[in-house]
């Protein structure tokens, strides 16, 4: 999904068109429990001496 829809407003004028709206962020929502996530290991840099090496590499 476009990110740019999240800021769509929406206008509903009938019971059916509410329900199929429903619908559908309800099996997105389950769609997005669904989906496989693969762990991956971070290490959060903290130090700024750490910090200005990550930047320097890429100067380089």
């Amino acid at each position: 999904m476009a990110t740019s829809s999240i800021f769509s407003n929406i206008h509903i004028t009938d019971e059916a068109s509410c329900r199929a709206f429903l619908d559908a962020v309800e099996a997105s929502e389950k769609a997005a429990k669904n989906q496989v996530r693969v762990p991956i290991k971070i290490r959060e840099l903290t130090a700024e001496e750490e910090i200005a090496a990550v930047f320097r590499k890429d100067e380089k």
